[in-house]
């Protein structure tokens, strides 16, 4: 008995777009300001369902005194704010009416209008999460210098950790789960439960994905220097990716 045949992945079809020269800016209105504490490396997430804006304090704020704030998105206004426990936030996803929000160490549920903690997980979770997506009852979380992704079964709390590539580059596409490496290139679909990669495509390095219709991503990585070794950096561009 054979499962259903499995579809080959598309070719990669890479598009060069190079700035506009002359082309007028688009006009733009301020609608509101607000200072938010921290000098740098703050962390934002909007969502246009609840009319929310999402930010943690930056660096340089007091241990235990260091917050994530939702604020209106049409005035500005605080609606709701947390303290993060001695601990800054690396990275937030907002997933129907929670959002989802990683640390230092530690991984918070919280309900989205009050931020109200519902779960946190802190046992052996990536370090310094920037990247986050949620499949079903899973949660895979990512930084940009670990090889490895992890993988939380939130219903048990069971954690898998899966090799993807240096600098991955995590992001959910037509209802899957892929990464890619941002300094060797290569697209896989990651499978949270069974916690494996499948469906490789080639790729060019990227560094940063935008998902519409296609997948849009800015060229990263390096070529090696034969003479030194050395990884040099290429010239980032933007460049079409296969979205099968």
């Amino acid at each position: 008995m054979t499962g259903p045949e499995r579809r080959a992945p598309d070719p990669v079809v890479t598009r060069t777009r190079t700035a506009t020269k002359g082309k007028p800016p688009l006009p733009m209105t301020q609608r509101w300001a607000v200072t938010i504490p921290g000098t740098h490396a703050h962390v934002i997430a909007t969502d246009l369902a609840s009319g929310s804006v999402i930010v943690g304090d930056g660096w340089a704020v007091a241990l235990a005194a260091r917050r994530l704030h939702r604020l209106d998105a049409a005035t500005g206004a605080e609606t709701a704010s947390v303290r993060t426990r001695h601990q800054s936030v690396a990275g937030l996803r907002v997933q129907d009416s929670h959002l989802w929000a990683a640390t230092d160490s530690r991984l918070f549920r919280l309900r989205l209008e009050e931020l109200e903690v519902v779960q946190d997980w802190e046992r052996g979770l990536v370090r310094y999460a920037s990247q986050i997506e949620v499949a079903d009852e899973r949660v895979v979380l990512a930084n940009w210098l670990s090889p490895s992704v992890a993988i939380l079964d939130t219903a048990s709390g069971r954690l898998r950790r899966v090799r993807v590539g240096s600098q991955p580059v995590l992001f959910q596409h037509g209802g899957r789960v892929r990464v890619i490496s941002g300094l060797a290139g290569g697209m896989q679909t990651l499978d949270p439960a069974r916690a494996c990669l499948v469906d490789p495509t080639p790729t060019p390095p990227i560094c940063s994905v935008g998902v519409g219709r296609d997948l849009w991503g800015v060229v990263g990585g390096g070529r090696r220097d034969t003479s030194s070794g050395k990884q040099r950096p290429v010239q980032r561009r933007s460049s079409q990716v296969p979205a099968g």
